[in-house]
Formats: C-alpha cells, sequence, structure tokens
C-alpha cells in the first residue's frame, strides 16, 4: 500500500476501522484508567503513519508550502482555532516521535539479512519473516468494543 505514490482520498486503515480504533471499557475494566473510552495504540499509530506519508507527498507535490510551514512553527497547539489532526509541522513531529516510542517500544528483532546492491549492503525488510501479532484479532477486538 505505501510503495506507491499518495492518491487524494486515500484513508489510512484506522478511517475503516468501526469506531477508528477507540473502544468502551467496561466499568470492571476502567477501574483503574478516567474514562470508559479508550484508543488501541496500532491504530493512532497507523493514523501517524498515514499522515507523515500524506504530509511527505503534499510537500513533494506543492500542496504545502515549506516557507509557509516554517513561518508558522512552533505552532500554537493552545489555540481554541488550531485542529491538531491538519496542521502542520506540530502534528507531523508529534507523529514522527509518537511513532519512534512505539517502534522502541514493541522492539522487533527478527533477524534480516544483508542484500549487496551496486556494492552497498542494505536491508530492505523484505522477504524475511517476522513474528506478528494477528491484526485480524486486532481489528475484530476494536469493532466488539467499539
Amino acid at each position: 500500500m505505501y510503495l506507491h505514490r499518495f492518491a487524494n482520498g486515500l484513508t489510512d486503515l484506522t478511517s475503516t476501522a468501526n469506531g477508528h480504533g477507540f473502544i468502551l471499557l467496561s466499568i470492571e475494566d476502567a477501574a483503574d484508567y478516567p474514562d470508559t473510552k479508550a484508543g488501541l495504540s496500532v491504530f493512532h499509530q497507523l493514523h501517524c503513519l498515514g499522515a507523515v506519508r500524506k504530509f511527505i507527498w503534499d510537500l513533494v507535490e506543492g500542496r504545502e508550502d515549506p516557507q509557509q510551514l516554517l513561518q508558522e512553527w512552533p505552532e500554537n497547539v493552545t489555540s481554541p482555532s488550531y485542529h491538531a489532526a491538519i496542521h502542520g509541522l506540530w502534528h507531523v513531529s508529534h507523529c514522527l516521535d509518537y511513532l519512534r516510542q512505539a517502534l522502541q517500544c514493541a522492539g522487533d528483532t527478527s533477524l534480516e539479512l544483508v542484500t549487496e546492491i551496486s556494492g552497498a549492503a542494505i536491508v530492505d525488510g523484505f522477504d524475511w519473516p517476522h513474528q506478528c501479532r494477528s491484526w485480524d484479532a486486532i481489528w475484530n477486538y476494536a469493532s466488539e468494543y467499539a
């Protein structure tokens, strides 16, 4: 899905989930939390990946003006008119750091063997086994408790 050019209208995986990755906890499960509504991190992570991807393509294709973004930095995220889901550098910076934390937390230590291309040693991450969680199980859980 991400090896191709970004197309307007292409949604990330979170937008098609029932509840967009938010779930309702039972009163018993929520006893240790301040609320019964929660989000599953994987859906936030996928949202951020999609936001960063869209932002890159918006820059490449001229839909974002880098100079304008820099003039607005740092953005006033406490302003009542600020909408973080669509505003530039703060949202993308948040997403990059959030994805860094998620990658370090999950810490996939699967081996990816080196491939030589034009004398350079690379790892592309393709065609090597990884131990994954069942996406269907995650999706079904999110849908059931949305």
